[in-house]
């Protein structure tokens, strides 16, 4: 027994000083390394490649912030509303040759204080007035510099442009009108949107300084403000520098630099996922090389015990094994009058025992895992996730028994002021105390989540239009009623939709959110159906 003993106590400490040796030596330094490698490439590549692209955006329009400048120095159009149609005629010559000599000119145009507009090759639609176009609107508010570069969607094709203006002022420096230079930014967007060898998450956009994306591959994010859209917010603080975020859920490294003479800032981004992912492939790799050679070495070590202790422990496992797959009635084999019988009937009933709790355990987590999947973690209602889900299950169920279903898309009105005049705590107190509102005085058969921000949207099964509207009003007179805050009144303004055959589930969701945007044009505490 003593010899017995003293080589399980050999066996074990040689095993354990090889494991421990290979993973200390591997893990602390080729772990260290590769990660810390790694991670700084990353970031110099993300560096390298958005002053690429600076210098890119710098080069693509600088020509036409000084056609623009050019354009409003010349007598000839700033002086044009009280010029004759001869001099028109050379405005328009002068626009067309400039758009002739560089390919990057999409538009050049002058719009006027009377409400007239000169350009080439477009005739404006009924009711056009340049003066409230965001072009003509941006010079003004950047006057006397030029805009810094404005994205808006063309009132007739509907393609999305940049547009570079500046005020025009006549010889006695009257303002009469604004002068303004467009490029498509499908061209700045492509070279935008290539990625960093090897990567293929990464990309390009451009901001201004107050965080309004300007340039993105993603049209649905123009004009929105990146701090709203990201955590933690950015702050443009510096002439260029890294820093990191998380966006729709996704952590990314990034770099900006500012260009200060466009008034742009660019950006550049990668998901850390696809720089941690391979790192960690590496490291589990040389870690399987580790366990293999202490595998290796316990098996060289084990051929020096005898049969009394090799037999047993292999016997025990077969048992233990049986267990855990859950086998009913395993009996306890015949083990020796030693120290491993002793281990093993008490390995047994412990295995038994932490089986159990371990799969109590388990359920609950999944369990609990279901519910934070599904549910919103500041209102305790839906999510947008789950909201999709009960959407499609709802539109699938009417497309196949023709049952009807609406749909209310609310959004909270002047949220932005609630957070500006009572802090951010506040406006989270506002979006539980709606979603509380909604989820009380709704049918048991209604469905509500928040649907993002401060909109909630709420699915109504086996509910035809008029009723739908019924409840939107109901639950518009029911916000108003109180008010969590002092001196504050919280409305809501609401889209109804309900479907029909021939709608998709997308047609329905835009039906929606078009509404919703005429209920806040139409003053805000309405319901449009």
């Amino acid at each position: 027994m003593s010899s017995t003993t003293s080589l399980q106590r050999t066996i074990f400490r040689t095993v354990v000083l090889i494991v421990i040796g290979w993973v200390t030596i591997y893990g602390s330094l080729t772990a260290s390394i590769l990660f810390s490698r790694g991670m700084s490439l990353a970031r110099q590549l993300v560096a390298q490649r958005n002053l690429a692209a600076a210098y890119y955006l710098k080069a693509y329009f600088t020509p036409l912030r000084s056609t623009a400048e050019f354009l409003s120095s010349q007598d000839i159009v700033r002086n044009l509303p009280r010029l004759g149609l001869k001099e028109r005629e050379e405005v328009l010559g002068l626009y067309r040759a400039l758009e002739a000599a560089n390919p990057d000119l999409y538009y050049v145009y002058s719009g006027y204080e009377d409400g007239s507009l000169v350009i080439n090759n477009y005739v404006p639609p009924p009711g056009f007035d340049p003066r409230v176009r965001p072009w003509y609107t941006a010079a003004l508010g950047s006057a006397p510099d030029l805009s810094p570069g404005i994205p808006y969607q063309e009132i007739k094709t509907g393609e999305w442009l940049v547009s570079i203006s500046k005020v025009l002022l006549d010889d006695e420096g009257n303002r009469v009108g604004v002068v303004s230079i467009d490029a498509s930014m499908e061209r700045a967007a492509e070279f935008l949107r290539e990625s960093i060898t090897p990567y293929t998450t990464s990309y390009s956009y451009v901001v201004n300084p107050r965080g309004i994306i300007l340039i993105h591959h993603r049209e649905e994010l123009l004009g929105k403000n990146l701090s709203d859209i990201i955590r933690p917010p950015a702050a443009f603080t510096k002439t260029s520098s890294p820093f990191e975020y998380r966006f729709e859920g996704v952590e990314k490294f990034a770099h900006y630099t500012v260009l200060p003479d466009l008034g742009w800032v660019v950006v550049t981004v990668l998901n850390k996922s696809e720089v941690l992912l391979p790192l960690i492939h590496q490291i589990t790799m040389g870690f399987l090389v580790v366990a293999l050679l202490a595998a290796t070495s316990g098996w060289a070590a084990s051929r020096l015990l005898t049969r009394h202790v090799i037999t047993p422990l292999a016997t025990l496992q077969a048992d233990l094994e049986r267990v855990i797959s859950g086998a009913p009635g395993v009996p306890l084999a015949d083990y020796p009058d030693n120290e491993v019988g002793q281990i093993a009937k008490g390995v047994e009933q412990l295995t038994r025992t932490e089986l159990y709790r371990k799969n109590q355990a388990l359920k609950a987590l999944n369990t609990r895992l279901e519910i934070l999947s599904t549910t919103d973690p500041l209102t305790s209602i839906f999510n947008r996730r789950k909201l999709q889900e009960e959407l499609t299950r709802e539109y699938h169920r009417a497309l196949r028994y023709g049952s009807p279903f609406s749909l209310i898309l609310i959004d909270l009105d002047h949220f932005k002021t609630i957070n500006d005049t009572f802090g951010h705590g506040k406006g989270d107190e506002v979006l539980i105390w709606t979603a509380e509102i909604l989820r009380t005085h709704l049918r048991s058969t209604d469905i509500v989540g928040r649907w993002g921000g401060e909109e909630f949207l709420v699915l109504c099964p086996e509910t035809r239009l008029s009723e739908a509207a019924l409840i939107a009003s109901k639950l518009g007179k029911e916000i108003a009623r109180t008010s969590p805050l002092p001196s504050c009144r919280v409305t809501i303004s609401a889209g109804v939709v309900s479907f029909s055959p021939g709608k998709s589930l997308e047609d329905l969701l835009k039906e929606a959110d078009e509404k919703l945007y005429r209920a806040k044009g139409s003053g805000r505490n309405t319901v449009i159906v």
